[in-house]
């Protein structure tokens, strides 16, 4: 089939290392192996590409969310544009603020539209990042109801779009996946540890990620010095940086000593796997939250790598990576429970190499990005063709 990829949000460069650049980089690249032609359309593209294959959404004259509401008008406007490229399938719309331009022009190509759903984004803008305009969350909900379907990531978003009226089968549940080749063929252990300078026989917990509040590394490094104070073993290796690097920096230095812990501070997302070839333990330690509608990439990235996964309780992280397939869940914010389990796992390697193996062999047999453009290929088909231009969505100016 003909994809049109768009990503009308600025925040996601294609070229970035972030969790959404990679989501989108990944199923794109999953969908051209599967033989599919893929034209991405994006707000966070530097350029058009030379052979077509890319389209720059020009919005730099813009600034904060009003860049949102630009890249909605250039779509608009510019549909005889995509039009001149050919026939498409199916517009694949990764969700923005101030959605229906990538409705109007699906319709406007006689094509499917589908977006696929990280987040509840209007409602995390407000939260996080100060959005005050009402018509944010109307927005996003008429044009969530309008699509004709919605390839969403947890278990919390589908039951979020069965309540704006889906059908189950309009919905698509679509965890985040893993490129299992690469993250499994990432190298030496021996080697990565001695890069960065750690002891050959200490046990290494990793966690990898952005540094954010609701990311539970304050939990983590919690934990971890009431496991040094016991174990003198262990180690924490931190692969990337964040809102909270500077506090938890500052933290460490005035509890651990300064070779318990090692902060690589931000790296490239094809840096990853080599960092997680040194570790022993992956960690996704989040707090009790309210509303979690996650799927994380670093759980499949650290079941690939063959790491057993020390991780926080919840639906959506069984649906990645299960107790029985190398999972050791612990209550979500026990900072006591966590440290215990990690005494256990640095006095276990049985333990940790069993489990590992199982989460390498789960990732590969369930998580590649290849078995979600699989599953997102057979949602699409199945789809009805709508009539075009047969629904309206009004322009979010």
């Amino acid at each position: 089939m003909r994809v049109l990829q768009l990503v009308a949000d600025p925040g996601i460069p294609l070229d970035g290392h972030k969790g959404a650049s990679v989501h989108v980089a990944a199923i794109r690249a999953a969908l051209e192996r599967r033989g599919h032609d893929v034209v991405v359309a994006a707000a966070g593209a530097k350029r058009d590409a030379d052979d077509g294959r890319v389209i720059a959404i020009p919005v730099a004259d813009e600034q904060g969310f009003a860049r949102f509401r630009a890249a909605a008008r250039w779509l608009d406007a510019h549909h005889a544009r995509i039009e001149a490229l050919g026939r498409f399938d199916v517009v694949l719309e990764r969700l923005a603020l101030f959605p229906g331009a990538g409705i109007r022009l699906a319709r406007a190509l006689g094509a499917r539209h589908v977006f696929e759903v990280n987040a509840p984004l209007a409602e995390e803008m407000e939260r996080h990042r100060g959005l005050t305009d009402a018509a944010a969350r109307e927005a996003e909900d008429d044009a969530l109801r309008a699509s004709d379907g919605l390839a969403v990531v947890s278990r919390a978003l589908v039951e979020r779009s069965r309540r704006l009226g889906r059908s189950d089968a309009s919905i698509l549940h679509l965890p985040n996946g893993v490129d299992v080749e690469r993250f499994a063929r990432a190298g030496d252990r021996a080697r990565r540890r001695s890069d960065l300078g750690i002891a050959a026989d200490a046990c290494v917990f990793v966690f990898s990620g952005t540094l954010k509040p609701w990311h539970g590394v304050d939990l983590l490094l919690a934990a971890f010095e009431r496991v040094f104070a016991v174990r003198r073993d262990a180690h924490l290796l931190v692969v990337g940086d964040g809102p909270e690097g500077e506090s938890l920096r500052a933290r460490a230095s005035r509890s651990l000593d300064a070779g318990a812990i090692t902060w690589t501070g931000k790296v490239a997302h094809d840096d990853v796997p080599a960092l997680l070839a040194a570790a022993d333990v992956g960690c996704a330690p989040y707090p009790a939250l309210g509303d979690f509608y996650f799927s994380p990439l670093k759980v499949g990235e650290y079941a690939a790598a063959g790491l057993p996964v020390l991780r926080s309780p919840g639906r959506d992280m069984d649906d990645l990576l299960p107790e029985d397939r190398g999972s050791i869940v612990v209550s979500a914010g026990d900072t006591a429970a966590l440290a215990t389990a990690m005494v256990e796992l640095v006095d276990d390697p049985v333990r940790r190499a069993r489990a590992g193996a199982a989460a390498r062999a789960h990732a590969a047999d369930a998580l590649s990005w290849d078995s979600r453009a699989d599953a997102l290929e057979r949602f699409v088909h199945a789809l009805p063709m709508p009539a075009p231009r047969a629904r309206h969505v009004s322009a979010s100016e």
